[in-house]
């Protein structure tokens, strides 16, 4: 049976004002002046023509390939992701599955939130992240200034290739009972953390906030038998997106 897990951030606040300690704190309210959440409608914004149609999609396709002079086989075109999260998994996938390749543009042309794809290129164009995940450049375009919003990665390829195990099964297995038992027998048992009982419940006195008890998934990294830490970290970084895109779903 399928457990839908939920996760809650939960914000200490401490109050240094006038006032009693005992009385109950309320959150203030907040009015907002000046802002509107109307946006004007552009027809030509990348999204809004995805939802005309195929016709318009492909056309829409086609710009961005004369935009980027570079043929089709080259550019992957992901116009069904609309949220960040799944770009982000998607991007970080491609870089933990590298191989060969000296480069990817992925473009993501229904994007709720384009500006959160150059958020993300900003982040990985540091010297840090080029390092941790063995990339040589990163530039990201958007709309209007490209027909549709896109990431242009190139790895560098000094960093040795990716190369899987042929049978990982049971290092599998293991990875995730080791990782059961560290759950029930520290997390849960010392309250490490105070929401997690077991290696089943998560969540746990949460009701209060309108967060259900749900189950716990883990997520196991395939092994590699490449030296790169390079491609090491990639994977990690991809294993911790495709869970995110698993708790959001």
């Amino acid at each position: 049976m399928h457990h839908q897990v939920h996760f809650a951030l939960i914000f200490a606040i401490s109050i240094f004002a006038g006032g009693s300690i005992t009385e109950a704190f309320q959150f203030p309210k907040i009015k907002f002046v000046g802002l509107s959440t109307a946006e004007k409608y552009d027809e030509n914004e990348p999204k809004n023509r995805v939802k005309k149609g195929l016709e318009e999609t492909a056309l829409l396709q086609q710009s961005l390939e004369k935009h980027c002079n570079k043929n089709d086989s080259l550019i992957r075109w992901e116009p069904q992701i609309t949220e960040s999260y799944e770009a982000a998994q998607l991007i970080f996938q491609e870089v933990a599955q590298s191989g060969n390749k000296r480069r990817c543009l992925v473009s993501f042309p229904s994007l709720t939130r384009p500006a959160d794809l150059d958020k993300l290129s900003t982040i990985l164009q540091s010297s840090k992240c080029k390092q941790l995940l063995g990339l040589d450049s990163v530039e990201c375009e958007l709309y209007p200034s490209s027909p549709a919003p896109y990431i242009h990665i190139k790895f560098d390829k000094s960093v040795a290739g990716d190369a899987m195990a042929e049978d990982h099964s049971d290092v599998t297995e293991n990875a995730a009972s080791a990782t059961k038992g560290w759950m029930k027998e520290f997390l849960g048992k010392y309250r490490l953390c105070p929401y997690t009982s077991s290696a089943s419940r998560a969540a746990v006195g949460l009701a209060s906030v309108g967060v259900p008890v749900g189950g716990v998934h883990i997520q196991v990294t395939e092994p590699t038998t490449s030296s790169s830490s390079a491609t090491k970290a990639a994977r990690i970084v991809d294993a911790f997106w495709t869970e995110v895109v698993t708790l959001m779903q």
